[in-house]
C-alpha cells in the first residue's frame, strides 16, 4: 500500500542524487515497509502516478470549494438584504385620547402588551413590521419622523440610528424595536435601550415565532455551508 512516510534526513537528501522536489515527493508518497526489502525501492512511474492522483484530487476539491463558497456568500447576502429591506424603519402609533382602549397598531400588530394603548397607557404603542413597512413607506429621515397613515399618527424611526438628542425619542424608539422602554445617556445624547447592547438584537416581527423562524433560516444556511466546505 502507499502511505505517508517519515521525512528523509536532510543530509541523506543532499547525497541521494535526486532534486529537492523529487526527494520531497519520494519522501511523501513512497511505498514504505521497512520489514520488506522489496518495498524499499519505489519506481519513478509509481511516484508520478501518485503525484498525478493527488494533483487531480486537489484541483477538483479546489473548484468545488470555490463554488460552494460563492454560493454560500450569495445566500448569506440574500438573507441580510431581505432582513434589512423589511426592517429599515420601526414605528410607534400614537394613542388616541378619545378612544384610549383602542389599539392604533391594529389587532395582532402590537409588539408588547405592556405598551398597548389603554386607559392607563395613553402615549404610544410599538407596532409590528407589518404596520411600520406601510406607514413608513415614504419616510426619509435619518432619525425620527412623524407621519400620518390611514388617519392615524405614527412616529417612524430609522433602525440604523439609535442616537437621539431627546431622551423621550430614545425611549420611544426602544419601544418601536421591542427592546424597551428604556434609554441611556451617551455624552450629550441618548441611545435607545436601557444599556448599550440592549437593542442590538431587536425585532419588530409579528410574533416571537416569526423572529425565531428568521434566525433558524440564517442558522440553517450557515450549517449547510459548514458541512459542504468540510
Amino acid at each position: 500500500c502507499i502511505y505517508r512516510c517519515a521525512r528523509t534526513p536532510r543530509r541523506a537528501r543532499r547525497t541521494s542524487g535526486e532534486t529537492s522536489e523529487r526527494t520531497d515527493r519520494y519522501t511523501k508518497y513512497r511505498v514504505c515497509d521497512q520489514s520488506d526489502a522489496r518495498a524499499r525501492s519505489t519506481t519513478t512511474s509509481t511516484i508520478n502516478k501518485v503525484d498525478m492522483m493527488m494533483k487531480t484530487r486537489r484541483a477538483a476539491g479546489g473548484s468545488r470549494r470555490a463554488f460552494v463558497t460563492l454560493a454560500c456568500a450569495l445566500a448569506w447576502m440574500a438573507c441580510a438584504v431581505t432582513h434589512a429591506s423589511a426592517a429599515t424603519y420601526t414605528c410607534t402609533a400614537q394613542c388616541d385620547s378619545s378612544a384610549a382602549t383602542t389599539s392604533q397598531c391594529g389587532s395582532g400588530n402590537v409588539l408588547s402588551a405592556s405598551t398597548t394603548c389603554s386607559a392607563t397607557h395613553t402615549t404610544y404603542e410599538g407596532c409590528t413590521a407589518t404596520v411600520c413597512n406601510a406607514a413608513c413607506a415614504s419616510a426619509t429621515t435619518a432619525t425620527v419622523e412623524p407621519v400620518t397613515y390611514l388617519s392615524k399618527m405614527y412616529k417612524c424611526f430609522n433602525a440604523t440610528n439609535k442616537m437621539h438628542m431627546s431622551d423621550a425619542n430614545a425611549i420611544e424608539q426602544s419601544v418601536s424595536m421591542n427592546c424597551g422602554p428604556g434609554s441611556h445617556q451617551m455624552g450629550s445624547m441618548y441611545m435607545a435601550g436601557a444599556m448599550h447592547t440592549t437593542c442590538d438584537n431587536w425585532s419588530n416581527a409579528a410574533s416571537p415565532a416569526g423572529a425565531s423562524a428568521s434566525a433558524t433560516a440564517v442558522f440553517a444556511v450557515a450549517a449547510a455551508c459548514a458541512l459542504m466546505l468540510a
